[in-house]
Protein backbone atom coordinates (compact mmCIF):
# COMPACT_ATOMS: atom_id res chain seq x y z
CA UNK A 1 0.00 0.00 0.00
CA UNK A 2 1.39 3.40 -0.98
CA UNK A 3 2.03 5.95 1.79
CA UNK A 4 -0.76 8.20 0.48
CA UNK A 5 -3.23 5.33 0.40
CA UNK A 6 -2.21 4.20 3.88
CA UNK A 7 -2.66 7.73 5.25
CA UNK A 8 -6.09 8.02 3.66
CA UNK A 9 -7.12 4.61 5.03
CA UNK A 10 -6.09 5.61 8.56
CA UNK A 11 -7.88 8.97 8.25
CA UNK A 12 -11.04 7.29 6.95
CA UNK A 13 -11.03 4.75 9.77
CA UNK A 14 -10.66 7.55 12.33
CA UNK A 15 -13.58 9.44 10.77
CA UNK A 16 -15.64 6.24 10.75
CA UNK A 17 -15.01 5.78 14.47
CA UNK A 18 -16.09 9.37 15.18
CA UNK A 19 -19.28 8.98 13.17
CA UNK A 20 -20.13 5.63 14.76
CA UNK A 21 -19.53 7.14 18.20
CA UNK A 22 -22.05 9.90 17.41
CA UNK A 23 -24.71 7.46 16.26
CA UNK A 24 -24.17 5.09 19.18
CA UNK A 25 -23.42 7.62 21.92
CA UNK A 26 -20.29 5.64 22.67
CA UNK A 27 -16.54 6.12 22.96
CA UNK A 28 -15.15 5.78 19.46
CA UNK A 29 -11.83 4.50 20.76
CA UNK A 30 -13.58 1.61 22.49
CA UNK A 31 -15.33 0.36 19.36
CA UNK A 32 -14.09 -2.91 17.93
CA UNK A 33 -14.58 -4.30 14.45
CA UNK A 34 -14.90 -7.80 13.13
CA UNK A 35 -15.02 -8.93 9.53
CA UNK A 36 -17.25 -11.22 7.56
CA UNK A 37 -16.07 -14.03 5.33
CA UNK A 38 -15.42 -11.64 2.44
CA UNK A 39 -13.99 -8.78 4.48
CA UNK A 40 -17.09 -6.66 5.17
CA UNK A 41 -16.52 -4.85 8.50
CA UNK A 42 -19.12 -4.74 11.28
CA UNK A 43 -19.17 -3.76 14.92
CA UNK A 44 -18.29 -6.59 17.28
CA UNK A 45 -20.20 -7.30 20.47
CA UNK A 46 -23.71 -6.26 21.45
CA UNK A 47 -23.16 -2.49 21.16
CA UNK A 48 -24.59 -1.14 17.94
CA UNK A 49 -25.62 -4.54 16.62
CA UNK A 50 -28.56 -2.98 14.75
CA UNK A 51 -26.40 -0.28 13.16
CA UNK A 52 -25.14 -1.20 9.70
CA UNK A 53 -22.52 0.82 7.87
CA UNK A 54 -20.50 0.79 4.68
CA UNK A 55 -17.50 2.74 3.44
CA UNK A 56 -16.10 3.36 -0.05
CA UNK A 57 -12.95 5.16 -1.24
CA UNK A 58 -11.92 6.68 -4.54
CA UNK A 59 -9.28 9.23 -5.53
CA UNK A 60 -8.94 10.90 -2.14
CA UNK A 61 -12.66 10.82 -1.37
CA UNK A 62 -14.70 8.56 0.88
CA UNK A 63 -18.38 7.78 1.22
CA UNK A 64 -19.85 6.61 4.53
CA UNK A 65 -23.40 5.29 4.89
CA UNK A 66 -25.30 4.24 8.00
CA UNK A 67 -28.63 2.51 8.53
CA UNK A 68 -30.41 0.69 11.33
CA UNK A 69 -31.93 -2.74 11.15
CA UNK A 70 -31.15 -3.53 7.53
CA UNK A 71 -28.21 -4.11 5.24
CA UNK A 72 -26.58 -1.18 3.46
CA UNK A 73 -23.71 -0.82 1.01
CA UNK A 74 -22.00 2.03 -0.81
CA UNK A 75 -19.66 2.59 -3.69
CA UNK A 76 -17.89 5.71 -4.90
CA UNK A 77 -15.92 6.01 -8.14
CA UNK A 78 -14.08 8.78 -9.94
CA UNK A 79 -15.56 9.03 -13.44
CA UNK A 80 -12.89 8.61 -16.09
CA UNK A 81 -13.56 9.28 -19.76
CA UNK A 82 -13.71 7.37 -22.04
CA UNK A 83 -15.64 4.53 -20.49
CA UNK A 84 -13.54 1.37 -20.00
CA UNK A 85 -15.52 -0.74 -22.42
CA UNK A 86 -13.04 -3.61 -22.13
CA UNK A 87 -13.95 -3.89 -18.43
CA UNK A 88 -17.65 -3.84 -19.29
CA UNK A 89 -17.17 -6.58 -21.87
CA UNK A 90 -15.34 -8.73 -19.34
CA UNK A 91 -17.57 -8.25 -16.29
CA UNK A 92 -21.02 -6.86 -17.15
CA UNK A 93 -24.09 -8.96 -17.85
CA UNK A 94 -25.05 -9.18 -21.52
CA UNK A 95 -28.04 -6.85 -21.23
CA UNK A 96 -25.99 -4.28 -19.32
CA UNK A 97 -23.29 -4.33 -21.99
CA UNK A 98 -25.85 -4.00 -24.78
CA UNK A 99 -27.45 -1.02 -23.03
CA UNK A 100 -24.06 0.61 -22.57
CA UNK A 101 -22.97 0.14 -26.18
CA UNK A 102 -26.29 1.54 -27.44
CA UNK A 103 -25.50 4.93 -25.90
CA UNK A 104 -23.71 7.82 -27.58
CA UNK A 105 -19.97 7.93 -26.70
CA UNK A 106 -20.44 11.03 -24.53
CA UNK A 107 -23.02 9.18 -22.40
CA UNK A 108 -21.06 5.96 -21.94
CA UNK A 109 -18.70 6.97 -19.14
CA UNK A 110 -21.43 8.22 -16.75
CA UNK A 111 -23.53 5.15 -17.58
CA UNK A 112 -20.61 2.75 -17.00
CA UNK A 113 -19.88 4.18 -13.55
CA UNK A 114 -23.59 4.33 -12.72
CA UNK A 115 -23.78 0.62 -13.47
CA UNK A 116 -20.55 -0.21 -11.66
CA UNK A 117 -21.42 1.67 -8.45
CA UNK A 118 -24.89 0.12 -8.34
CA UNK A 119 -23.45 -3.36 -8.73
CA UNK A 120 -20.70 -2.92 -6.17
CA UNK A 121 -22.94 -1.19 -3.61
CA UNK A 122 -25.41 -4.10 -3.87
CA UNK A 123 -22.68 -6.72 -3.41
CA UNK A 124 -21.16 -4.83 -0.48
CA UNK A 125 -24.56 -4.57 1.20
CA UNK A 126 -24.98 -8.33 0.85
CA UNK A 127 -21.54 -8.80 2.41
CA UNK A 128 -20.03 -10.72 -0.51
CA UNK A 129 -18.23 -7.96 -2.38
CA UNK A 130 -16.48 -8.75 -5.63
CA UNK A 131 -16.19 -12.43 -4.71
CA UNK A 132 -19.45 -12.85 -6.65
CA UNK A 133 -19.42 -12.73 -10.47
CA UNK A 134 -20.64 -9.37 -11.70
CA UNK A 135 -22.57 -10.98 -14.53
CA UNK A 136 -24.67 -13.04 -12.08
CA UNK A 137 -27.12 -10.13 -11.80
CA UNK A 138 -28.04 -7.05 -13.79
CA UNK A 139 -29.01 -3.48 -12.99
CA UNK A 140 -30.57 -0.76 -15.08
CA UNK A 141 -28.20 1.88 -16.44
CA UNK A 142 -30.94 4.53 -16.51
CA UNK A 143 -30.30 7.57 -14.31
CA UNK A 144 -32.54 8.06 -11.30
CA UNK A 145 -33.88 4.51 -11.15
CA UNK A 146 -34.88 3.78 -7.53
CA UNK A 147 -35.13 -0.01 -7.99
CA UNK A 148 -32.73 -0.79 -10.82
CA UNK A 149 -32.02 -4.44 -9.96
CA UNK A 150 -33.39 -6.20 -13.05
CA UNK A 151 -32.63 -9.82 -12.18
CA UNK A 152 -30.29 -11.82 -9.96
CA UNK A 153 -29.09 -15.39 -10.00
CA UNK A 154 -27.51 -14.73 -6.61
CA UNK A 155 -30.91 -14.27 -5.00
CA UNK A 156 -33.93 -13.85 -7.31
CA UNK A 157 -36.05 -12.58 -4.41
CA UNK A 158 -33.84 -9.48 -4.17
CA UNK A 159 -35.52 -7.96 -7.24
CA UNK A 160 -37.79 -5.16 -6.04
CA UNK A 161 -36.46 -5.41 -2.47
CA UNK A 162 -33.47 -3.07 -2.72
CA UNK A 163 -33.39 0.71 -3.13
CA UNK A 164 -30.48 2.26 -5.01
CA UNK A 165 -29.89 5.87 -4.01
CA UNK A 166 -27.46 8.10 -5.85
CA UNK A 167 -26.60 11.18 -3.79
CA UNK A 168 -25.18 14.21 -5.54
CA UNK A 169 -21.70 14.12 -4.08
CA UNK A 170 -18.96 16.01 -5.89
CA UNK A 171 -18.72 16.77 -9.58
CA UNK A 172 -16.77 14.07 -11.39
CA UNK A 173 -17.73 11.22 -9.03
CA UNK A 174 -20.42 8.56 -9.24
CA UNK A 175 -21.91 7.31 -5.98
CA UNK A 176 -24.52 4.75 -4.98
CA UNK A 177 -26.07 3.66 -1.69
CA UNK A 178 -27.88 0.29 -1.77
CA UNK A 179 -30.41 -0.11 1.05
CA UNK A 180 -32.42 -3.22 1.83
CA UNK A 181 -36.22 -2.82 1.90
CA UNK A 182 -36.30 0.97 2.08
CA UNK A 183 -39.64 2.70 1.62
CA UNK A 184 -40.42 6.05 0.02
CA UNK A 185 -41.25 7.48 3.46
CA UNK A 186 -37.68 7.07 4.65
CA UNK A 187 -35.04 9.62 3.81
CA UNK A 188 -31.35 10.01 3.12
CA UNK A 189 -29.26 12.95 4.26
CA UNK A 190 -25.85 13.70 2.76
CA UNK A 191 -23.16 16.06 3.99
CA UNK A 192 -19.90 17.02 2.29
CA UNK A 193 -16.94 17.50 4.59
CA UNK A 194 -13.21 18.17 4.17
CA UNK A 195 -11.08 15.07 4.07
CA UNK A 196 -8.08 16.81 5.60
CA UNK A 197 -6.88 20.44 5.68
CA UNK A 198 -4.15 20.09 3.05
CA UNK A 199 -5.91 17.73 0.69
CA UNK A 200 -8.05 18.40 -2.33
CA UNK A 201 -10.08 15.35 -1.41
CA UNK A 202 -13.43 15.30 0.34
CA UNK A 203 -15.42 13.10 2.62
CA UNK A 204 -19.06 12.48 1.79
CA UNK A 205 -21.23 11.27 4.64
CA UNK A 206 -24.43 9.61 3.48
CA UNK A 207 -26.87 8.83 6.27
CA UNK A 208 -29.72 6.41 5.59
CA UNK A 209 -32.23 6.67 8.40
CA UNK A 210 -34.09 3.38 8.38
Amino acid sequence: MRATDARRFISARAILRRLLAIYLGADGGALRFEYGRYGKPRLSGAVGHTLCFSVAHSAGAALFAFGRGRRIGVDLELIRDPAPLDVARQFFATDELEALLSLAPAEQAPAFYRCWTRKEAYLKAKGIGLSAPLDAFAVSLAPGASYPLAWSRLDPEDVGCWSFLEPAVVRGFAACIAVERMTAAEDVRCEVRDWEPRSAGIVVTGCARC
